[in-house]
């Protein structure tokens, strides 16, 4: 209980410092609770109904632009709890997913892995969950649910191109 306290402090902090000063806090996870932070461009990633597949499997943004990406689970039936996991490029989807099992509910079926760039909480049928991140360098971003099971067909992919 303690440690979900000291938790719930030092991200609100983070957050806190994150929308006054505007720096990146030097985590790959910049904010999940930042619904007043202004974006340039705001993603809504929704599920096809009642199945494991994404409605948007692949968008575009620049590298370097502040993102909110929303997770709008319109789903209704109580399995379909779905997130949004973006890696870096070349990580193992399947990798990423059977750690998401390990790591459990606890942890919100997000596994401690490298791969692991930015991420929505799990969205419940009928929720919406966000993140607000920089966009890395130039590349190609998958991005998968990690929900028990989903990653096989929950993919997408996040184009990184270079400002004009």
């Amino acid at each position: 209980m303690l440690y979900k306290l000291c938790a719930s402090i030092v991200t609100g902090l983070l957050v806190i410092g994150l929308v006054l000063t505007g720096r990146e806090t030097g985590f790959a996870q910049e904010s999940k609770e930042a619904k007043d932070v202004k974006v340039d461009k705001e993603i809504v990633i929704k599920p096809v109904d009642n199945q494991m597949k994404y409605q948007t499997t692949e968008f575009t943004v620049k590298a370097g632009t502040k993102v909110r990406i929303i997770m709008d689970n319109i789903a209704t039936i109580e399995a379909m709890q779905h997130n949004v996991v973006v890696l870096k490029p070349d990580t193992k989807a399947q990798e990423v997913g059977l750690a998401a099992i390990q790591a459990g509910e606890k942890k919100g079926y997000i596994p401690e892995h490298d791969g692991i760039m930015f991420y929505t909480d799990i969205a419940k049928p009928g929720e919406k969950t966000e993140v607000v991140f920089t966009v890395p360098p130039p590349g190609d971003y998958p991005y998968i649910c990690t929900y028990p099971g989903h990653y096989a067909t929950m993919q997408g992919v996040m184009h990184s191109v270079a400002e004009e």
